[in-house]
């Protein structure tokens, strides 16, 4: 189920409030991992937000009892970790070039959550209230073929 992001007037995801919304720093300075994503296919699914794992794997049937988003943004490498932004300058030297990193990511993340309402306090979301009781009465069939997680 899809989420409805916040989007600048024209339609364009901004990418500048993003970056700042997802650069937060531990307490000794160095990168915070953003999420923790679940991209290789029969794996166990992490939790996006804790890192816990679920007794499912990922591309199976049960990957269904959880509420799942795709991160297409390219902010986050495959590990969840925030790509910091290209540095424009003019003429760039070799020195500048080693400085760059690959933004955006190319591939997608996959993240698995409990609901829908943890999606949206750990990614700072809104998600509409249809797509959210529409979660909720699918996840209602499902109700006791959820175990703890892992």
């Amino acid at each position: 189920m899809s989420s409805n992001l916040e989007y600048l007037d024209d339609g364009k995801f901004d990418e500048d409030t993003l970056t700042n919304r997802l650069n937060k720093k531990n307490k000794s300075g160095g990168m915070k991992r953003r999420y923790y994503p679940s991209n290789i296919p029969q794996t166990l699914i992490c939790n996006a937000a804790t890192g816990v794992l679920y007794p499912y794997r990922v591309g199976t049937h049960e990957q269904s009892l959880l509420y799942k988003i795709v991160d297409t943004t390219g902010t986050c490498d495959g590990n969840g970790f925030l790509i910091k932004k290209r540095k424009h300058r003019g003429a760039k030297t070799d020195d500048e070039e080693e400085e760059q990193s690959e933004l955006p990511n190319p591939n997608t993340n996959h993240l698995f959550f409990d609901s829908p309402e943890q999606c949206m306090a750990h990614m700072r979301v809104v998600i509409s209230p249809t797509d959210v009781a529409r979660w909720h009465e699918g996840a209602r069939c499902h109700e006791g073929a959820r175990p703890a997680t892992v």
